[in-house]
């Protein structure tokens, strides 16, 4: 059965598989006379990402950027501020999710991927301007996951059906000398017992590779994230849940192009709407977005820390990379806080100040 699989999803594969073969010992590891096409400081795409050898493109693990993956991605974005009265709950925080995006897109506008959804707590498998309710048309609980399922998805509506085989491989499972979490494919087999739904779904088999997702941290209704992959001319767009209930869809209500080489980072202007979703009283669309990141401990703790966060003290740099967010101190990698991201932790930091204790 494994067999046959891999040799359905060979023709998937492409040239990149016999890239693979090429570059890779029989052990998994790169052979020590190759010379990698991709970049990276000290190790192929700086250790954090996958090379894909026919083009030189590094495809970077969640959390890293830049063409060579050797920068920490932004843990967050923030909408400051929108021109729009009517779209005001578009401002906010927008949080990084993993994502893996179909590998040969075609129209944007109908692209399918595969996305935790952080507010249902689970991975879905959709395609924008699909059929299926919200756009998801298979949905695996698996809180926290930062991996899809291979199984576990339930599909229909209004009745709800479980797929009997495993419906997610990665490529790790499927090729010698692959490394997990950065393309997976999808194999649908029509299950003969859920008439009328089976027919569409056969279209998403395929490879899909690990994107950026940015969803807004409160409501869940906006997503900021790519719909190409090629770069220079990456596009990313900006998408919300239109309509109520079963209706609702993902629409594209802006857009941007970037003319640079980096995939990951979002670009902070140049966008305009994209009709007929927003009335064009202009093309642009009038807002302020800037990189962000997150505290590693306790909200409440860091404001009562802020003001070491400048501070020349020997355990002011505690501060300053526990309290990123605080200190505007995103430069530093989310790794370098070492205390535990919990009570303990910030209690920790407080006693470190004499600031007393905290269970926040």
């Amino acid at each position: 059965m494994q067999r046959a699989l891999v040799a359905v999803l060979a023709g998937l594969y492409g040239l990149y598989s016999v890239q693979g073969v090429a570059v890779r010992g029989a052990d998994g590891k790169n052979l020590r006379n190759f010379k990698s096409t991709c970049p990276g400081r000290m190790a192929v795409c700086s250790g954090n990402g996958e090379c894909q050898e026919a083009t030189g493109t590094c495809w970077c693990k969640t959390g890293w950027a830049s063409t060579d993956c050797s920068d920490p991605a932004a843990d967050t974005y923030d909408i400051k501020s929108v021109k729009n009265p009517l779209m005001q709950d578009m401002v906010g925080r927008y949080n990084l999710n993993p994502m893996y995006m179909q590998e040969n897109i075609g129209d944007p506008q109908n692209m399918k991927y595969i996305a935790y959804d952080p507010i249902s707590l689970g991975w879905t498998i959709g395609k924008l301007n699909s059929t299926c309710q919200d756009d998801i048309c298979f949905f695996a609980y698996s809180k926290g996951q930062p991996v899809p399922p291979p199984k576990g998805y339930v599909f229909g509506e209004p009745d709800k059906h479980v797929y009997y085989k495993q419906l997610v491989f990665d490529d790790k499972d499927l090729y010698p000398g692959k490394e997990a979490g950065y393309h997976m494919s999808v194999s649908y087999s029509p299950d003969p017992n859920a008439l009328g739904v089976t027919e569409t779904l056969s279209e998403f088999t395929g490879r899909y590779v690990v994107q950026p997702r940015y969803v807004h941290k409160d409501n869940g209704k906006y997503a900021v994230m790519p719909v190409s992959l090629n770069a220079p001319g990456k596009k990313w767009a900006i998408l919300m849940l239109q309509g109520i209930g079963p209706a609702r869809r993902w629409q594209m209500i802006a857009e941007v192009e970037d003319p640079s080489l980096n995939r990951y980072t979002i670009p902070s202007a140049g966008w305009s709407k994209v009709p007929p979703a927003i009335p064009p009283a202009s093309s642009s669309f009038g807002m302020e977005m800037v990189p962000s990141c997150a505290d590693h401990v306790s909200m409440d703790t860091c404001n009562a820390l802020e003001e070491q966060c400048h501070g020349k003290g020997k355990d002011s740099p505690w501060v300053q990379k526990c309290c990123r967010d605080t200190c505007g101190t995103c430069a530093i990698a989310k790794t370098a806080c070492t205390l535990p991201q919990t009570a303990m932790g910030a209690s920790m930091l407080l006693q470190m100040f004499g600031k007393g204790n905290s269970t926040k």
